[in-house]
């Protein structure tokens, strides 16, 4: 018979081994009747012989190999009984394991879809990534010219693409314009990546070449969104920045690669792109590997075709070094290694040691009441780890419910982030499921619980059941079992205060970064972002002919201001340039040791239209930009840093890149004319960066944001800068158009889900170790009633009893705060430490610690109360009548 069948059929074993000894039984009782023996005393005869029949089947039982599974499962059973009838005691633990579980399995969810889940192509590990690194290990691209050289030389990959994205302006004649994100690759880029078209064709080599016709192929997304998804999409043709083309197909859903892509071009359709020097890197690669090539043979082959380009062409390649690692380390694994998840991921893991310290004192609690029975089984011969194995079936039993409630408010959690992140901030792939490396991990999770929460518990009482009987000890808590009580309490306050004094330094370093937005006058200011991606804003007069009509048309009306800005406060450092700073009348420094500044393009009237009046000095002109007339506006950041203790304004700067000559004609002196705030275009820890404004009329940018202030509702003012772009350029779509505040708050998503992250499960780590305190102290109090009592006939007053039982939670509380201190010393080793912004480290940090003592003293200390007044209000005869 089967495992599985004699498994199931458990009483069909049974039937047949009480037949078969019964059968042995009548054999021999016939043997002792044919020797002349009466049938009863033969039968008598017989049983002595054979022994007791229910002594014999458990040898026969114990024989079996799958006796083990046959008590497990009777375990599990009485196990679910037990919890089933001990309803409150199971709802708690469930509640407080989920909470924990919860929260760790978000938290991971979170790390594994950001930095572990690769991209959703064929084989992704057989598909490398090549890009080049600087003298600086800055990353950058790859010139279309190195490309076509390597394609051709190289014999490790089956295929090779160049790939760029960036925006574009989509035109239909019957649709208003939008605004797409184009990636430009080669024809063999989508197949590489296997994937192709569920409407239409790919891309063919008559595509990819120069003068071909201009086609396009479109994401799932946009052509549901924008064209209803109606098959006849191909072979219709739009204006993609102002240039038909022809649309050939439609790809999956999900499939936006590089990042966000809403349609693709092969790369032959930009325009002079064979005249692009070989310093022009702005290609990314991407090849798949032929079928006996490996990641370190490609990697040394386009390591030796770099050397060639490099002897070939010095001038551009010098000190470029060239980089080839697959396409999910690329784009995935480079995240897992920031600190700011080891953060994270070390608040979920300490919420969840909490969870069970708090469910291991609630299973101590519980044995305790249950000492009685585990005493008595043992005293009548069951095993210690007979016992131990009872007691953690019945943890698993609790773990596994815990993980299914944690799963679900994992999901619930996973679902309100996903909700606060706003569009395009993640890649295509990044997606927060329930797929197997997550289940994997919650299967973990799960064991990793019963353990902690578990096994001491189970330990603890099996050591201590069989002389609880002989001693008597019906009631009141064993020595071992209130010494891991009070371990376990200790610990929960412990990481408790550590996770508040962690939060609270990321929450500080956040509040000052947000300090930025409280110096801006938001009441009554639009924003929208425009891209001059087309072929008619390609010269810069073109485009500052645009920027100033739009001004003008705006500011023409009475009471209303506008300005022009690369990046709004906030925005990050895209928008900015970093450059390095030589300032008049210091003494000279190699290149490499200059100090590093941030560029920002702006005009006239953007600091008015902010609300933001300047230090010192004045606004930029309608004159400033002009070769005339060359100025520049520092941040209170840049002073503090270049000019502590001189004058700034009417000194001269002088901003470089690397390559650059510090005579070079385009390196040109600039006027410190005036001093702004410091407005933090990089939000987070770290002190804000030094910038330099510069007028626009010098290099004005393809991508900018039109800041309007106009009297009223500023939303109203949308449609009138909407009308205003659209008399100047049909084509030409307004995006990401916003209140001032709106545009604020999406700059700082990222901080803002981050800290009501933590600040969640620090509530939670209050209220569990909060409750953890309530439910140890009450129990005391139970366990030591008839002491109380005692005390209390003895002459005991109320105030002593409060005392006795304060006292305790007192010692707890202490313990833990010590706890505390010593886990955030032993932190601060680990993480760098949060930025104080000069402060001493240690005095920063036990400032943090303060606030969170008290806090979790007064919360831990009120939940106390309840039981401190039970035990001074009880009547001692009426325990002592009890006992």
């Amino acid at each position: 018979m089967s495992w599985w069948r004699r498994l199931r059929d458990r009483d069909g074993p049974e039937d047949r081994l009480d037949a078969e000894l019964r059968d042995h039984v009548e054999r021999q009782v016939a043997d002792h009747v044919r020797t002349g023996m009466p049938e009863t005393e033969a039968r008598r005869r017989a049983r002595l012989d054979f022994g007791g029949l229910d002594q014999v089947k458990e040898l026969c039982r114990d024989a079996r190999r799958l006796r083990w599974l046959a008590d497990a499962w009777r375990d599990v059973r009485f196990a679910a009984r037990l919890l089933a009838r001990n309803r409150s005691f199971t709802l708690v633990t469930v509640s407080v394991l989920a909470l924990g579980i919860g929260v760790t399995t978000q938290f991971f969810v979170m790390f594994y879809a950001i930095t572990l889940r690769s991209l959703p192509i064929d084989d992704p590990e057989r598909v490398v990534h090549i890009s080049t690194r600087d003298a600086r290990a800055r990353r950058g691209g790859v010139s279309y010219a190195d490309f076509e050289d390597i394609r051709h030389a190289a014999t490790s990959f089956s295929a090779l693409a160049a790939y760029r994205a960036g925006p574009v302006a989509i035109g239909d004649d019957d649709l208003a314009p939008a605004r797409f994100e184009r990636a430009f690759i080669s024809a063999s880029g989508l197949g590489l990546l296997g994937e192709t078209p569920i409407l239409g064709r790919d891309f063919r080599d008559a595509d990819d070449r120069p003068g071909g016709q201009r086609v396009v192929i479109l994401a799932a997304h946009a052509w549901r969104d924008r064209y209803g998804g109606e098959p006849g999409v191909v072979g219709r043709v739009i204006r993609i920045d102002g240039e038909p083309a022809a649309v050939i197909g439609v790809m999956p859903d999900g499939f936006r690669f590089p990042r966000l892509a809403d349609l693709w071009q092969p790369v032959s359709q930009i325009a002079g792109l064979e005249d692009q020097p070989r310093d022009a890197r702005g290609f990314e690669v991407i090849g798949r590997l032929a079928h006996d090539a490996t990641v370190a043979r490609a990697a040394a082959e386009i390591d030796a075709l770099a050397a060639v380009l490099a002897r070939d062409h010095p001038e551009t390649h010098d000190d470029v070094r060239h980089v080839t690692v697959t396409v999910p380390e690329r784009f995935v694994g480079s995240d897992a290694s920031d600190p700011t998840w080891f953060a994270f991921l070390s608040a979920g893991s300490l919420v969840l040691l909490i969870a069970c310290a708090n469910a291991a004192n609630l299973l101590l609690m519980q044995a305790a009441r249950r000492g009685h029975e585990i005493a008595v089984r043992m005293s009548l011969g069951a095993g210690r780890w007979r016992v131990i194995r009872q007691l953690l079936i019945e943890s698993t039993l609790l773990a596994s419910l815990g993980v299914l409630v944690g799963s679900g408010l994992a999901m619930l959690g996973l679902r309100a982030l996903d909700n606060a992140i706003p569009d395009g901030m993640l890649g295509y792939w990044i997606t927060f499921d329930f797929d197997i490396p997550v289940f994997a991990a919650m299967s973990g999770i799960g064991a990793a619980t019963v353990f902690l929460f578990g096994l001491i518990p189970a330990l603890a009482v099996s050591r201590a059941g069989g002389g609880s009987l002989r001693h008597g000890a019906r009631t009141g808590a064993g020595r071992t079992t209130s010494r891991w009580t009070s371990v376990f309490l200790t610990a929960e306050f412990g990481l408790t205060l550590i996770l508040l004094a962690g939060v609270s330094g990321s929450v500080l370093s956040f509040i000052d970064a947000q300090r930025t937005f409280a110096a801006l006058d938001t009441s009554g200011v639009l924003t929208a972002q425009v891209n001059l991606t087309t072929s008619r804003y390609e010269t810069p007069a073109a485009r500052v002919a645009f920027f100033e009509d739009v001004r003008d048309r705006l500011v023409s009306r009475g009471g209303t201001t506008a300005a022009i800005v690369n990046a709004l406060p906030g925005g990050g450092r895209g928008g900015t340039t970093e450059r390095q700073v030589i300032i008049d009348q210091r003494p000279a420094a190699p290149a490499e040791v200059l100090p590093t500044v941030f560029t920002l393009a702006t005009g006239p009237g953007y600091f008015d239209t902010l609300g933001v009046p300047l230090l010192r000095g004045r606004p930029f002109s309608e004159r400033d930009g002009a070769p005339e007339s060359s100025a520049a506006i520092v941040n209170a950041r840049f002073v503090e840093i270049h000019f502590a203790d001189e004058e700034p304004l009417g000194r001269r700067i002088r901003l470089v890149t690397e390559t650059q000559e510090a005579g070079d004609p385009q390196a040109a002196w600039l006027t410190i004319v005036g001093v702004a705030p410091t407005l933090r275009q990089r939000l987070g820890r770290g002190s804000p960066d030094p910038l330099v404004y510069l007028p626009y009329r010098a290099d004005p940018p393809r991508t900018a944001t039109l800041v309007v202030r106009s009297p009223g509702d500023p939303t109203a003012a949308a449609s009138r800068v909407r009308e205003t772009v659209r008399q100047l350029d049909p084509d030409l779509p307004l995006f990401r158009v916003a209140t001032l505040e709106q545009a604020l708050h999406r700059a700082s998503w990222n901080g803002r889900t981050a800290q009501a992250t933590l600040w969640t499960i620090a509530l939670i780590a209050l209220i569990l170790s909060t409750a953890g305190l309530y439910a140890v102290t009450s129990h005391a109090v139970q366990q030591r009633l008839r002491e109380i009592a005692i005390r209390m006939t003895l002459g005991a007053q109320p105030a002593q009893v409060r005392w006795l039982v304060l006292w305790r939670a007192i010692r707890h509380l202490a313990l833990g705060t010590v706890a505390g201190v010593a886990g955030i010393a032993a932190w601060s080793t680990w993480i760098a430490g949060w930025d104080t912004g000069g402060r001493s480290e240690w005095i920063f940090q036990f400032l943090l610690l303060a606030p969170g003592a008290v806090v979790v003293a007064l919360v831990g200390l009120t939940t106390t109360l309840a039981s401190v007044r039970r035990a001074a209000q009880l009547d001692p005869m009426t325990v002592l009548r009890q006992e």
